[in-house]
C-alpha cells in the first residue's frame, strides 16, 4: 500500500473524528437557544475551552478525563463517539471500492465517488447524533430525522442523474422499503397508543428504507428487534444480579425498577441494526430471491 493511500486514510479518520466532536455537541446542544451561537464550556465552573482543549480524543487524554478549571470528569461519551465516527467514516469511505487496485487514488478522486461519499457521511452522521439524542431523551427530533430522510432520498436518486458504480442502483421495489417501514412501526404505534413504538421510530425507519433498500432495510429491520430483545435482557439481567448480590447501593432508583415493560429507546437498536446490514449486505429472509433485489 502507497504512502499516498495510508495518508488519505489517516485524513479521512481524523476528518470523522472531527466531525465526531461536532455531532457531540450537536447531540448535546440540539433544541437549546445557545447550539449556534454558545461557545464549548464546563457545565460546571463555566470556564471557556481552549482550541487545545478541544482537539478530538487527543485533548481528552492528555486532560486526563477531566476539566482543568474545576475537576469535573469528562464523559467518556466524547471520545467513544469521535473515534466511532472516525472508524466509520473511513469504513465509508472504504466501502465505496471492494478491493484496492494500482490506480485506486486516482478514482478516489471522480466527482461521483466523492459525492456519494460525503452524501454517506452526512447521513449517518445523522444518525449518530439521533442514536445520541434518542438514548438519553428517548425522542427523536423531527428537524433531525427529516433532514436524514431528505439525505437518503437523494442518496437513492442520484444515480438517475449520474451514472456510477459507485452508487446504489434501486428498483421499484427498493423505494417502497421506506414507506413500507415506516407504516410496520406506524402500526405498532398506532394500536398501541404509543405504547409500544414511537412514531419517531416510523420516521426514522423511513429514511433507513431510502438509504438501504428493500433487502438490507428489512434485514436491518429484523437485526434491530434482535439486538433490541439481546440488549435488553442483559441489562435486566445484570440489573438484577446486582441487587441479588448486594452490590446494587450506588444503583439509581430508577434502574432498580426496570423490568420488562419498561420504556427503553429503539432508535440505538435501528440505527445499530442498519449499520450491520448495510456493511455486511446481510439478506437475512431471503428476499433477493423472491425479488431480485
Amino acid at each position: 500500500m502507497s504512502t499516498e493511500i495510508i495518508f488519505m486514510f489517516v485524513a479521512v479518520f481524523l476528518l470523522g473524528t472531527s466531525i465526531g466532536s461536532f455531532l457531540n455537541v450537536v447531540s448535546l446542544r440540539f433544541g437549546v437557544s445557545s447550539f449556534v451561537t454558545g461557545s464549548s464550556e464546563c457545565p460546571k465552573c463555566k470556564k471557556g475551552l481552549r482550541w487545545i482543549e478541544l482537539i478530538p480524543v487527543l485533548s481528552f487524554i492528555f486532560l486526563k478525563g477531566q476539566c482543568r478549571g474545576c475537576g469535573l470528569k469528562i464523559s467518556w461519551q466524547y471520545p467513544l463517539v469521535e473515534v466511532a465516527t472516525g472508524v466509520l467514516f473511513l469504513l465509508l469511505f472504504l466501502f465505496q471500492k471492494s478491493a484496492f487496485q494500482i490506480d485506486y487514488l486516482h478514482q478516489m478522486i471522480s466527482v461521483d465517488f466523492i459525492l456519494t461519499t460525503i452524501l454517506l457521511w452526512i447521513s449517518w452522521s445523522f444518525l449518530i447524533v439521533i442514536f445520541i439524542y434518542d438514548l438519553y431523551h428517548k425522542i427523536i427530533p423531527d428537524r433531525l430525522v427529516f433532514l436524514f430522510t431528505i439525505f437518503s432520498l437523494f442518496i437513492f436518486a442520484t444515480p438517475l442523474f449520474i451514472e456510477s458504480e459507485f452508487l446504489f442502483q434501486g428498483s421499484f421495489v427498493d423505494i417502497m422499503a421506506g414507506p413500507l417501514m415506516f407504516f410496520f412501526f406506524f402500526f405498532f404505534w398506532f394500536i398501541s397508543g404509543g405504547r409500544w413504538m414511537g412514531l419517531g421510530d416510523a420516521k426514522l425507519a423511513l429514511g433507513l428504507g431510502f438509504l438501504l433498500g428493500f433487502v438490507q432495510g428489512i434485514s436491518a429491520l429484523v437485526l434491530s428487534f434482535w439486538i433490541g430483545a439481546f440488549i435488553a435482557l442483559l441489562i435486566l439481567l445484570f440489573i438484577r444480579l446486582q441487587v441479588m448480590f448486594g452490590v446494587d447501593k450506588q444503583l439509581p432508583e430508577q434502574q432498580k425498577r426496570l423490568t420488562i415493560k419498561s420504556e427503553i429507546p429503539f432508535a440505538p437498536f435501528l440505527i445499530l441494526g442498519a449499520l450491520t446490514a448495510y456493511f455486511f449486505s446481510l439478506d437475512l429472509m431471503n428476499l433477493s430471491i423472491l425479488f431480485g433485489a
